[in-house]
């Protein structure tokens, strides 16, 4: 997990999302530079892609002694499960891509590890919602060109 100076940053709640009702970030709040980034307090879980992403995400959920508040399985939607105690959802499909991660106790978790980005970045966010974080949400600001910017919060 990455520590990184921390910039102005507010909690990622748009109107849109105060009407629905949850704080999940989608496509069309984050735009093309999704980062894999999260504040929660002063520590930033980041990852490469989304399969770093959410085995940090778990990682610092343990390192915080919460990992018996995530129910499993942890399902994102109906049938699809993200977190289980096997790579299957549900309704008793394999998981297309897991991520098979060790705690120091109990049994391995895996992790549903195929998705796009910024569906890596909500799930991050109702994690660690689930086990009572308040997390906010970093973004990079830039024109695909400069990859070394500064992480900014967008609103």
């Amino acid at each position: 997990m990455a520590q990184r100076e921390r910039r102005e940053f507010v909690p990622m709640r748009t109107e849109a999302m105060q009407r629905k009702g949850h704080n999940y970030p989608t496509a069309k709040h984050i735009g093309d530079d999704v980062v894999l980034a999260l504040y929660i307090g002063d520590e930033m879980i980041t990852g490469k892609n989304a399969r770093e992403f959410l085995h940090n995400m778990i990682a610092f959920i343990e390192k915080s002694a919460l990992l018996d508040r995530l129910g499993l399985p942890f399902t994102t939607s109906g049938s699809n499960t993200l977190v289980a105690r096997s790579p299957r959802h549900s309704d008793g499909r394999d998981f297309v891509s897991s991520l098979e991660y060790r705690p120091a106790k109990g049994g391995p978790l895996f992790i549903n590890v195929s998705h796009p980005r910024f569906f890596a970045l909500r799930q991050g966010v109702r994690l660690a919602e689930a086990v009572g974080f308040t997390p906010t949400l970093v973004v990079h600001k830039t024109d695909h060109a400069d990859k070394n910017s500064k992480p900014e919060v967008k609103s």
